[in-house]
């Protein structure tokens, strides 16, 4: 049996123990073709989007809560959403290829209120039924879905086979029930199978209208992660959620500080372990928001090395190996890093 010798820093982390989630509350469709602001060729509701509908409808009365309704402004703001990531190929709440927020696109498809809002996307699946499936097992995810303050909700997906993960699918969120009208059914999206790879669902966007963005929802905002100071999220790239080594714990929670217990035992515990070259069951592109078996490979414990020329803590996406140089010094070198 092959021993393994930790490094320095890491062990004495070890010795000393034996001696996100990110989320703020806010405040009081079919094929479309994404314009440069809020234009869309038809934001109809299709019956995928539909049936995303009824999923979330029924999750909340299962859970006590209302319904929500269609609003055609949130419908259009999350068909445009949807279309664009497909069109242009990114992952993220913000319309970055045109510097936008999400929050900013809401208010100019139409729902400017000052009210609550979120939003969630995902990304790799045709289906309402999987793709529910995404956000109801992300803890930050299943809360936007399960809010009782929302009232209304905008509903699109996506698709683009040029794009990296064919179908892209957006929910917004609001307090305010501005309306809606029930317009002529979609035509219906070609079928494509889905790539057999999708990404996570991005960590929910839940934010306060005006306050400091976070691209790549990882917890660390925009501003903290251009800073210069690493153990205030600083160094990083605020559009990488790979960057910041915050992995779940016991209870699938991301607690937004590198520490021991999680973090550190965490990625110890499942040295070595790899996903077969991406073959295995769960591997590198299993969403890394799922809740991970308590053994053996999962991504949210991977990573991949910095760009050369890049700080150190810059870490990339799951490799498909949880190693020495990259995992276990990876995170030691973030252990007390904290976003919170």
């Amino acid at each position: 049996m092959k021993r393994r010798i930790l490094p320095l820093r890491l062990a004495a982390l070890i010795a000393l123990a034996v001696a996100g989630w990110f989320a703020l509350s806010g405040a009081p469709a079919g094929s479309v073709v994404a314009g440069p602001n809020c234009n869309t060729s038809s934001a109809a509701i299709d019956s995928a989007e539909q049936e995303m509908l009824d999923l979330i409808n029924d999750h909340r009365a299962d859970n006590g809560l209302g319904p929500l309704a269609f609003s055609d402004t949130l419908n259009k703001a999350a068909a445009w959403k949807s279309q664009h990531m497909a069109d242009n190929s990114y992952f993220a709440h913000d319309d970055t290829p045109i510097g936008r927020s999400w929050i900013q696109r809401i208010k100019d498809c139409g729902y400017n209120y000052n009210t609550w809002l979120g939003e969630n996307i995902a990304a790799g699946n045709e289906t309402a039924a999987a793709t529910f499936l995404q956000w109801r097992n992300s803890s930050g995810h299943n809360a936007n879905m399960l809010n009782g303050n929302y009232t209304v909700i905008g509903i699109g997906r996506g698709y683009n086979a040029s794009s990296p993960y064919d179908w892209y699918w957006t929910t917004d969120f609001g307090g305010y029930n501005d309306g809606y009208t029930p317009g002529p059914t979609a035509t219906p999206t070609p079928t494509r199978t889905p790539t057999p790879a999708p990404p996570p669902a991005a960590p929910p966007g839940v934010r306060v209208p005006g306050t400091p963005p976070d691209n790549d929802g990882d917890g660390c905002t925009n501003s903290r992660e251009l800073g210069s100071n690493p153990e205030l999220g600083g160094a990083r790239n605020p559009n990488s959620f790979w960057d910041f080594f915050d992995v779940p714990n016991a209870t699938n929670r991301y607690d937004g500080t590198i520490d021991l217990t999680n973090d550190i035992f965490g990625v110890f515990f499942r040295y070595g372990t790899s996903d077969n070259g991406g073959q295995a069951t769960i591997n590198r592109n299993t969403n890394p928001l799922s809740t991970p078996p308590l053994t053996g490979y999962h991504p949210a414990f991977d990573r991949s090395p910095a760009t050369p020329g890049t700080p150190s803590v810059q870490l990339g996406p799951p490799d498909g190996q949880i190693d020495l140089l990259t995992d276990l010094f990876g995170v030691a070198l973030q252990f007390g890093h904290a976003c919170t």
